[in-house]
């Protein structure tokens, strides 16, 4: 439950709640130490002992939210949505699982070959392995090397600020980070590694479409929607499966009673808006929360 502190006897205010006032009214504090976010449902005991802590010191509070619910099993929370996820993901890695198999055996006519070696995971990985010799991949590799890291940055920087929002275990740290200029400029600095990354990673994708495409005499709207659908349909699994852990990770593992206001209203969000998260049209915040979105890196990092 979130609870809002206010002064017991609204005349005669007590020195604790001039010593809140004077913290909420500091700039220099990101805290406010007047609401008390998430706080534990414990018994009633324990509940009448801290309150009358509390009245002694002259504040009294009054409960802005409460969660105080019994929570849902794994099984209960599944829906038709999950059972189609599922379904999915299950025939998915049983077609990786197949298309390695016959591609190893090479039984199969070439033509269902070149389909299998699609998914076939020893086909994937001695792709990977083969040497790049293009000329325009050499005379790129410092850039390529310069968007590795900064895709590294900013998986890190997300991951970091995640932890950093979770204030209710150590509001102290997150009061006292940014007067570090370090760390300010480590903040600081993560949007524009984000608008450089993205920057660099469009201008190698457009290099790479004109080199496929230099050959033809014309461009048409049909080639740019053939190779938009062909690099989608390769991201969909992953999107899939990411919504699959997404959904299991609020459901069974995360909802606890500190968290569970904020993974009750992400349960919501994911399963009112799962279809535009597969068109990659969901990239919203919303205020007091994330809005789930698998076309940000934050989406599956939000549950860990």
């Amino acid at each position: 439950m979130n609870i809002k502190l206010h002064p017991s006897n609204p005349g005669n205010t007590s020195l604790m709640w001039k010593a809140i006032e004077k913290v909420n009214t500091d700039d220099r504090v990101r805290y406010r130490r007047d609401i008390i976010y998430r706080a534990m449902c414990v018994g009633l005991n324990d509940s009448q002992e801290q309150y009358q802590r509390y009245i002694k010191q002259g504040v009294d509070g009054s409960v802005l939210d409460s969660y105080c619910v019994k929570e849902k099993s794994f099984l209960d929370s599944i829906n038709k949505i999950d059972l189609f996820f599922w379904f999915f993901l299950m025939f998915y890695c049983s077609l990786i699982i197949y298309s390695t198999y016959k591609t190893n055996l090479k039984t199969a006519c070439s033509t269902e070959n070149e389909y299998f070696e699609l998914f076939s995971i020893t086909s994937t990985w001695k792709d990977l392995l083969k040497p790049n010799r293009k000329e325009d991949f050499n005379n790129l590799l410092f850039l390529q090397g310069l968007r590795t890291l900064l895709s590294i940055y900013v998986v890190l920087g997300h991951n970091f600020f995640l932890l950093l929002v979770s204030f209710s275990h150590n509001p102290e740290y997150l009061e006292n980070f940014f007067y570090d200029p370090f760390r300010k400029v480590f903040t600081g600095s993560l949007g524009l590694s984000i608008q450089i990354f993205f920057v660099m990673s469009s201008w190698l994708h457009a290099l790479n479409l004109y080199n496929l495409e230099k050959n033809k005499t014309s461009f048409t709207i049909k080639d740019a929607l053939i190779i938009a659908l062909n690099r989608y349909f390769r991201l969909m699994p992953l999107m899939i499966i990411n919504m699959v852990l997404q959904k299991c990770g609020i459901s069974s593992y995360v909802m606890k009673p500190l968290h569970l206001s904020h993974y009750t209203e992400e349960m919501a969000r994911c399963e009112k808006g799962w279809w535009k998260n597969l068109l990659l049209i969901q990239n919203l915040a919303t205020f007091g929360g994330h809005s789930v979105s698998l076309s940000s890196i934050v989406d599956h990092q939000t549950n860990a």
